[in-house]
């Protein structure tokens, strides 16, 4: 009995590592702005710096809210751990575009949104038929 208690439990041992070593396909989006509304913001650079031209956008980091991806993320004003915590929402859209906005902080204005273009890369990078990464050095 005891033999059997021993080899089941390195049976389920190895079965969590071999399950943990096989990756988890997500879908890859490079994402292009398109429409600017620097509102709120004093400069254009500063809306930049929050809202970068191209982002990239990975689904395992998304949570699903009916048909749209939602990504949050939490960034600190000024870049210090003493700045203020700002939520950026990034709302991936089934037609493939995405609408960026930070949430609101007390003293501050509202700021516009940032509207981008996305692609779905995961079939340039990910090869779905082997469940595996690409080798793109052909």
């Amino acid at each position: 009995m005891k033999y059997i208690n021993n080899w089941c439990l390195a049976v389920a041992a190895l079965s969590a590592v071999l399950l943990t070593a096989i990756p988890a396909q997500a879908d890859i989006y490079s994402c292009e702005r398109y429409n600017d509304d620097a509102s709120g913001f004093r400069s254009f650079a500063a809306y930049e710096s929050w809202h970068p031209k191209t982002i990239i956008l990975k689904s395992k980091e998304a949570e699903q809210k009916g048909s749209q991806l939602v990504f949050t993320e939490t960034l600190i004003m000024g870049g210090t751990s003493g700045g203020a915590k700002v939520l950026r929402i990034t709302k991936l859209l089934p037609n493939g575009k995405a609408i960026a906005g930070l949430g609101h902080v007390g003293g501050y204005m509202d700021s516009g949104k940032a509207r981008y273009k996305c692609k779905n890369l995961t079939d340039k990078y990910w090869d779905s038929e082997n469940n595996r990464p690409r080798n793109l050095k052909k």
